[in-house]
């Protein structure tokens, strides 16, 4: 499956520690279904990568079967290593189930939901 980020604010201009002390919403769609799954999550500014790919497992129903990246402002950055998952992630909206892993993409996740 692929999935879009999304944050709720455009590239941060404010610098030092407010910005890390900020809590900043996130949109999380998936790509290629229809109608959208989406999650809007509230995390914390100074939250990295590492513990944003423990919060997007978490809010997706999923057991990080698949590994991915995140792709900010043009760059593109591969999941660490676990981390401690942080105590303040939380789901604040989402739309429809999401599919379970391994359920072969859009198509076959449109399948299954025909069977």
């Amino acid at each position: 499956m692929k999935a879009i980020l999304q944050s709720a604010t455009a590239r941060p201009t404010v610098s030092g520690t407010d910005r890390l002390q900020a809590v900043y919403q996130l949109k999380i769609h998936l790509l290629g279904i229809s109608p959208q799954i989406s999650r809007r999550v509230l995390v914390r500014g100074d939250t990295t990568l590492a513990e944003l790919h423990h919060i997007f497992q978490m809010v997706m129903g999923w057991d990080n079967w698949h590994l991915h990246s995140f792709k900010l402002w043009g760059k593109e950055y591969g999941v660490l290593p676990p981390t401690a998952v942080p105590a303040t992630p939380v789901c604040v909206s989402g739309r429809r189930a999401c599919p379970p892993e391994e359920v072969g993409g859009p198509k076959g996740y449109d399948q299954r939901m025909l069977d």
